[in-house]
């Protein structure tokens, strides 16, 4: 292997775990379906033992007269039976749709949520090309390719991509298409590049973005990212074009929070099948297909129910990359598909956008419940908690049907023996309505064993529902705790990449502001958005340069803390703080500059904390619910409230407790006085990522339970 290949990524979360949540919902509705068909059947058994009744009883006329009117009652009664059987049945298909909403919204968020994951690393990448193309090491090896400028640049690309650790290799390529320099493969310099369209598109000035696929150059899968390299005057002199190494998209697949039976796979615009937890067809099969490929290839989210390639019946979620920032994304789309099992043949497709709906193909035409009516004017930030309270809202139907069935056999039961106490008065000609009235109540006996069973089956897929809550609430922390770590674990690295200009260092050294460095920061802060100000400091802990506030120059940081470590020589990542220099939230992150083995200043970075604020405000989570960042002290960093930053304290919380211990979950948070269950509670704590080894947080998301 290549010395200069950074590692395989490490996986720090996962966690293999099996939900089979909404495969035990549907198997618990299966086996109520056949609940339901026994009561018919026992339905039309009645009928024939009233007809019997009736017949016994016109053998004479003091049985006539007698049973009569008893045989008409159970007949009427026999009559209700069969309309709130009519009822149940109904009922019941209404919750098979709710059921399959709610499986298919949930894994719509799920895959949401993956390729907002994918977006924000992608943003990144983006960034890293356009601003590595304007360093200057670049730009000279470019004007003048001698030797040293060659290994100069070289250099600078070896060590920013050992650095990120993402990319298989860095190149930058001459305007003929030569390449000139490379971060890893020396042997490619001198290869021609011209016909390729990524270079072509870029030479013309295009910041340019590939698809996925099979690069020969570097031998794997990977998305190349260019940007025009210029000179002072603008005039572009080459390409600088990364190859981002796929295999980390492939982690965040093998990490994403979906059941271990769920399939997920990422899709291009024309539903090429790009990445996938099964890796074996990438670049080779497509997924256009599928009705929920439809779906968010036409630039929606949404879920369908349909047949997979085998026959099997499933539920597939999608959701259409959005970009981030300044990012448009790809027109790529997540895919999440779970196999379920079903008896029935169904067919559903629905986007989850209020201004657009897909056809609908009904089990019956019983079935008089819209889908779409369940989630109209909601918000489409998370339609889960819609769908799950309108699974409840159904399963309490069936509930209802139930307990009128239940009453009804409880009267006909009353009814049998009424009529045997009455045949015993009638002599020998009763006999036969003795035995018939027996019947009915053994048929009454059993149907309240059904009914029970009934019951019992909706109570476990309430249990099933209230778990699906849970799930969803633990996962949400784990989300956003998880994107928080790989926004972090870039800022991490940025600030060790930038210290090794020479710019910055001889600044550092002469403890005197350049125009070349003022240009470098500056440049640096355009590009990635997300910092709030960028500091070059001498060792004696003055501001040599700033990015932004030029007035800082001067200032003195030797006394805080970070500056003292840093220029001992360690990277150095602060709390969030709020900072009197750029007035606003911000974590402090520092790294040595180096000159030839000593130490000469510090670079350090101001990030943007609103940043964070759009991973918290973007978490999904029901409406009503609270989502909030802790310190690795319990205080509330972020929230989606914004209330109580640096003042608010879940230390004593035993979610917080519990997190703390390494533990991911959820809590169930109850009233000190009702002693009710008032919150789910879910947590996780930050594991970091691969090499940055994050700072003790957590997230904790507070949701509501409401009463049933």
């Amino acid at each position: 292997m290549d010395p200069f290949i950074p590692p395989s990524p490490f996986y720090p979360y996962k966690e293999k775990r099996n939900q089979g949540v909404v495969e035990k919902l549907l198997s618990t509705l299966q086996e109520i379906f056949t609940l339901v068909q026994e009561i018919e059947s026992l339905n039309d058994f009645v009928r024939i033992v009233s007809s019997s009744s009736a017949v016994e009883a016109s053998r004479s006329e003091e049985l006539l007269k007698t049973f009569e009117s008893l045989t008409l009652e159970i007949d009427s009664m026999v009559t209700r039976s069969k309309q709130t059987t009519i009822a149940l049945e109904k009922s019941t298909y209404s919750l098979l749709f709710a059921v399959l909403e709610a499986a298919g919204v949930l894994l719509s968020e799920q895959a949401r949520d993956i390729i907002d994951k994918i977006d924000r690393n992608l943003f990144e990448r983006n960034c890293d090309c356009q601003a590595w193309a304007t360093f200057p090491d670049n730009v000279n090896c470019l004007l003048d390719p001698t030797k040293e400028n060659v290994e100069q640049a070289s250099k600078l690309l070896s060590h920013i991509c050992f650095i990120y650790e993402v990319y298989r290799d860095i190149i930058l390529l001459n305007k003929e298409g030569t390449v000139v320099a490379t971060a890893n493969r020396p042997h490619l310099i001198g290869v021609k590049c011209f016909r390729e369209e990524w270079f072509d598109r870029t030479i013309k000035g295009e910041v340019y973005v590939t698809d996925t696929y099979l690069c020969p150059l570097v031998g794997g899968e990977v998305v190349s990212y260019c940007a025009p390299v210029k000179d002072e005057k603008g005039n572009i002199i080459g390409v600088l074009s990364t190859r981002f190494n796929w295999d980390f998209v492939q982690e965040m697949l093998e990490t994403a929070r979906v059941a271990d039976t769920a399939d997920i796979h990422v899709i291009s615009k024309k539903g090429t099948l790009i990445a996938s937890r099964k890796p074996a067809a990438l670049l080779l099969d497509t997924y256009a297909w599928l009705n929920c490929a439809q779906i968010v290839l036409d630039g929606y989210d949404g879920f369908s129910v349909e047949k997979s390639r085998n026959g099997s019946p499933m539920v597939v979620g999608g959701a259409r990359t959005k970009g981030y920032n300044n990012y448009a994304g790809k027109a790529w789309s997540a895919l999440v598909a779970q196999q379920v099992p079903l008896e029935r043949e169904v067919s559903i497709s629905r986007t989850l956008d209020p201004n657009n709906t897909m056809p609908i193909e009904k089990l019956d035409e019983l079935v008089q419940v819209s889908i779409e009516e369940s989630l109209e004017g909601e918000s489409p930030a998370i339609k889960s908690d819609v769908a799950n309270a309108y699974l409840l809202e159904n399963a309490k139907g069936v509930q209802e049907s139930i307990g009128q069935i239940n009453k009804i056999h409880f009267e006909t039961l009353l009814m049998s023996l009424n009529a045997s106490v009455k045949s015993q008065h009638v002599g020998e000609e009763g006999r036969a309505l003795s035995v018939i009235s027996n019947e009915i109540r053994v048929i009454s006996v059993r149907s309240k064993e059904i009914t029970s069973k009934v019951n019992s089956a909706l109570s476990d897929m309430l249990v099933g529902v209230n778990f699906l809550l849970q799930e969803k609430v633990k996962d949400a922390a784990w989300d956003a705790i998880d994107k928080v770590d790989r926004n972090l674990f870039e800022r991490n690295c940025d600030v060790q990449a930038w210290t090794i200009f020479p710019e910055v260092i001889e600044a550092a050294k002469t403890g005197k502001k350049s125009a070349e460095v003022q240009s470098l920061l500056a440049n640096l802060h355009r590009i990635y958005e997300i910092y709030d100000d960028i500091y070059l400091i001498d060792t004696s802990g003055k501001v040599v340069c700033a990015a932004i506030k030029e007035s800082l120059v001067g200032h003195s940081f030797i006394a805080e803390d970070w500056f003292k470590e840093t220029v001992r020589g360690q990277v150095t990542v602060t709390d969030m703080y709020f900072a009197d220099t750029t007035n606003n939230h911000t974590v402090a992150y520092s790294a040595p500059v180096i000159s030839d083995g000593r130490i000469v200043g510090v670079l350090t970075t101001r990030f943007n904390w609103n940043f964070i604020y759009d991973i918290i405000d973007k978490t999904l989570v029901p409406k009503g619910s609270k989502v909030y960042l802790l310190n690795s002290l319990g205080i509330v960093i972020a929230s989606n409230d914004k209330e109580g930053i640096l003042e608010k304290s879940f230390a004593n919380h035993e979610a917080f407790i519990r997190a703390q211990g390494g533990e991911t979950g959820v809590f169930v948070e109850l009233d000190q006085e009702s002693k009710k269950a008032i919150h789910y509670v879910g947590y996780a704590k930050t594991k970091g990522y691969n090499k940055y080894q994050g700072k003790g947080w957590t997230v904790l998301v507070e949701q509501p339970i409401k009463a049933n």
